[in-house]
């Protein structure tokens, strides 16, 4: 809602809510691995919820920005925003390593979360534009405040057997286990985040065709509060500085360069219940922009180099516990370095394609690197029939390649102590699309996803993965007025 508060200051509002009673929910993955260190084969739809399983999530998300126009140059802004997130789940956690043959050795972890969380947001800033050696630059001042109130409880099951039952085997199991009374163990958190910051942008136009982009930021960022019985007082304060340029080599290309470091706080505790220090590092990217066949195909490329310092990643030692027992370690610094080619833009007067290309190299850890692919690939395309007026189909392929991770030693078999890698093989993903409009207030799409029904992993970033999607379809109807 936009008010007109008056000639000068305008006042918008909005208001969203979303309300989402689920049931069934899966809460970790399959495992991938038998004790023999064989990969599992399970099917696609095999999943460990229990049928009681709930997570109810309720969100709202307010926002207030006033605007008040000071000249034709110099505006003012201010944006208040409040998000709140009540989350009460019942789930339930399977774990462990079953046996090759009887498909037996996993264990069920059930337990009940109510999380709350309170997000408010004030940033004031204002823009202005000048006018200097003949070439008009822009600039931006801002404060910001941010303070998030975050709090949870964890209960478990104790006292009856239903609490940490033995898994069947998994092929079998139709998520049917009693439910367990969740009054034991009685544990959370209740953590105060708050950051300040201030900030500024500068672009200025050295020349003609030749911009620049300066600007920082400086962030002071506190914690208080308990999480799990540990007192998790700290702070600390940075500036981060941003710089770029661009130069317009021709009317049609253009070249940048910008550099800029990264400070981002995390919510990921270490075993020793301390949450972990912000992710700190760098970040440098060089490329070039295109306007091709009289702005028919815009293309790009790019070089990134991408450096950061204390990335949570899961620590070994907790990998086989529940998700609320599992914790992180800070990794001795990541870097990333790759390039990525985009293309888009129409081909006659019916067709629209789009051609991502993404290759990089991950160092410094090797489990990241290997569970990350370093290869993508995005391919759409969009052609409007003229035998049939309002009909466009289309397709779109995505494609990664390989991914593994090292999951520990076997257990069992002829080759106890052999080290276990699960491997997800490069894989493309096939969807088409088919939209037509029957007038210009009814459309119907139709949509097949996954139409090769390829069978893959979804990630490797866990222990545990899910399969993906097989072959599905959806029709949608569409009314606009």
């Amino acid at each position: 809602m936009d008010i007109k508060v008056s000639d000068d200051t305008q006042l918008s509002l909005s208001h969203v809510i979303n309300d989402n009673d689920a049931t069934g929910n899966t809460w970790g993955a399959n495992p991938l691995f038998y004790t023999d260190g064989t990969a599992t084969n399970y099917d696609v739809g095999t999943n460990t919820s229990a049928d009681w399983s709930m997570w109810d999530v309720k969100k709202s998300n307010t926002v207030a920005e006033l605007t008040h126009f000071i000249n034709e140059n110099w505006d003012v802004r201010a944006t208040y925003s409040r998000k709140k997130t009540d989350e009460d789940s019942q789930l339930f956690y399977v774990y462990g390593s079953p046996d090759s043959t009887t498909e037996l050795g996993l264990l069920g972890y059930a337990s009940e979360y109510d999380h709350d969380d309170e997000h408010d947001l004030l940033d004031v800033y204002t823009t202005g534009h000048f006018d200097a050696f003949g070439l008009q630059h822009q600039v931006v001042f801002g404060l910001s405040y941010a303070n998030m109130d975050y709090s949870d409880l964890s209960l478990y099951d104790y006292s009856t057997p239903y609490g940490f039952p033995v898994m069947p085997a998994l092929p079998t199991w139709d998520g049917n286990t009693p439910k367990p009374t969740f009054l034991d163990a009685k544990t959370g958190a209740d953590i105060k985040t708050t950051q300040k910051a201030a900030y500024f942008t500068a672009r200025l136009n050295l020349a003609e065709g030749f911009h620049t982009i300066i600007g920082g930021r400086f962030n002071d960022w506190n914690v208080e509060g308990s999480s799990y019985g540990v007192v998790q007082d700290r702070g600390d304060n940075v500036f981060i500085p941003y710089v770029g340029a661009v130069y317009q080599v021709t009317p049609e290309v253009s070249a940048y360069a910008s550099y800029t470091e990264t400070f981002l706080s995390q919510t990921e505790m270490d075993i020793n219940n301390n949450i972990l220090d912000p992710i700190t590092g760098e970040s440098a990217e060089i490329g070039a922009k295109a306007e091709l066949f009289d702005g028919r195909l815009i293309a790009s490329a790019a070089y990134f180099d991408v450096e950061q310092v204390n990335v949570a990643k899961l620590d070994p030692l907790t990998a086989n516990l529940g998700p609320e027992l599992q914790r992180h370690i800070g990794t001795d610094g990541i870097s990333s370095t790759g390039y990525e080619i985009e293309l888009a833009g129409q081909i006659g007067d019916s067709t629209q394609v789009s051609f991502g290309f993404t290759d990089f190299e991950i160092e410094g850890d090797e489990e990241v690197q290997d569970y990350t692919p370093e290869t993508l690939v995005k391919l759409a395309i969009t052609h409007d029939l003229e035998a049939v007026d309002g009909l466009t189909i289309g397709a779109n392929v995505n494609y990664q390649s390989a991914t593994s991770r090292v999951q520990g030693v076997t257990t069992a078999g002829d080759a106890i102590g052999s080290v276990i890698v699960t491997e997800q093989d490069a894989y493309a993903l096939v969807n088409l699309m088919a939209n037509y409009e029957i007038n210009d207030t009814v459309s119907v799409s139709l949509n097949a996803n996954n139409v090769t029904d390829e069978k893959y992993i979804n990630s490797l970033y866990w222990a545990q993965g899910y399969y993906g999607a097989p072959a599905n379809y959806s029709a949608t109807v569409s009314l606009s007025f």
